[in-house]
């Protein structure tokens, strides 16, 4: 029996294949550079956009997030162990300013996500749609949020999918914007 380039995986998706001549491998990880630095956030207002699909509909929670570190400050788009059912939050100070549960379409495809936050002036989009709004909720004090993570903070709830943009904007935009910025 003879049997050339075969890929046994361990886990339900695939993984890249590298080819090599004389020994093994490892992929270089993927860069992001000139980014996630204090001067890049603006913690008073904002949005934290993404262009996602998660790999599963159901299962475990899987998030992204921008936040300072801690479980107390933070902006989140989370994936639920419900099926395609997908959860945005604002916490400010360790209070719940903003949440909301959407079920969508298919998570495992392609969405794009926009949470606002500002003082009194908090919503999220998926793909065109105005899903939530909030008139009422404190913003962030300047200099809180200051990290940007595939996770909902640090190693929790691992972000696991395809993302072809994430991006966070230092102010919060108008539904005009938020309607081009998500429209499919």
């Amino acid at each position: 029996v003879y049997i050339w380039g075969a890929q046994l995986e361990a886990l339900s998706f695939s993984t890249s294949y590298i080819p090599t001549f004389s020994g093994t491998s490892t992929r270089n990880a993927e860069l992001c550079t000139n980014s996630d630095t204090a001067q890049d956030l603006n913690s008073t207002e904002g949005v934290l956009y993404c262009n996602i699909a998660f790999l599963n509909d159901t299962g475990n929670y899987r998030a992204i997030s921008i936040n300072d570190g801690t479980t107390d400050n933070r902006v989140v788009i989370e994936n639920r162990p419900v099926s395609n059912q997908i959860k945005v939050f604002v916490i400010v100070g360790g209070i719940s300013v903003m949440s909301s549960t959407q079920t969508l379409t298919n998570v495992k495809e392609y969405n794009k996500i926009a949470i606002k936050w500002k003082q009194d002036d908090f919503a999220w989009w998926v793909n065109g749609v105005e899903i939530y709004t909030d008139s009422s909720g404190n913003s962030f004090a300047g200099g809180i949020l200051n990290r940007v993570d595939f996770s909902a903070v640090s190693i929790f709830f691992p972000f696991e999918g395809k993302a072809r943009e994430v991006q966070v904007f230092k102010r919060a935009m108008s539904d005009g914007e938020l309607y081009l910025l998500t429209v499919p």
